[in-house]
């Protein structure tokens, strides 16, 4: 129930990323992303082909197991090393009753299949590390402290990130926001 209440108003994907914390882990994750500065950009990026490997599933637990599968996966067929090799990117794609999630590179490799990033408006965050709380804190403080304080909106529950070496880039499709 405490999720419910402090995740009320929150898409879905940050939904998903409350769900997954304690009730009390919750509240702090919002209060220290209350007034916290984000890097970000506002760019048109052109169409993107990523090449990748995708789990996908009906529930959230569901979907937070296939994704630490896949990437077991990827770590020991060698795949994980050549999509970092060449800057990894992870797309999560949030539908009615369906969560995708994809992970590759522009390169393609064996076993992989094409997935193309449409061209549009994005804005563009930069999380200051590689590391998943990092990244959720981050997305997190986007939708609920930056979209409200804009004339943005976002225009489809579709999350992108590239990761660097040492950094993530979190790239979300936004529209303006319709009066």
């Amino acid at each position: 129930k405490n999720a419910d209440l402090i995740a009320n108003g929150i898409p879905q994907k940050e939904r998903l990323i409350l769900l997954n914390q304690s009730a009390k882990d919750q509240v702090e994750l919002l209060k220290n992303n209350i007034g916290q500065e984000l890097n970000y950009d506002i760019r048109v990026i052109d169409e993107m082909t990523v090449y990748c490997v995708k789990t996908k599933a009906s529930t959230h637990d569901d979907f937070l197991y296939n994704i630490r599968k896949l990437y077991s996966e990827i770590k020991k067929n060698g795949l994980h090393k050549k999509f970092n090799e060449n800057t990894q990117i992870g797309i999560t794609i949030i539908k009615e009753n369906e969560f995708v999630y994809l992970v590759g590179s522009k390169i393609e490799y064996e076993n992989t299949e094409k997935y193309v990033i449409s061209k549009g408006k994005y804005a563009i965050f930069r999380s200051g590390s590689r590391e998943q709380k990092d990244i959720d804190e981050t997305e997190i403080n986007i939708i609920s402290n930056w979209i409200p304080s804009t004339g943005y909106e976002i225009e489809r529950e579709l999350y992108i990130e590239i990761y660097t070496e040492n950094d993530c880039y979190i790239y979300i499709p936004i529209k303006d926001k319709q009066n």
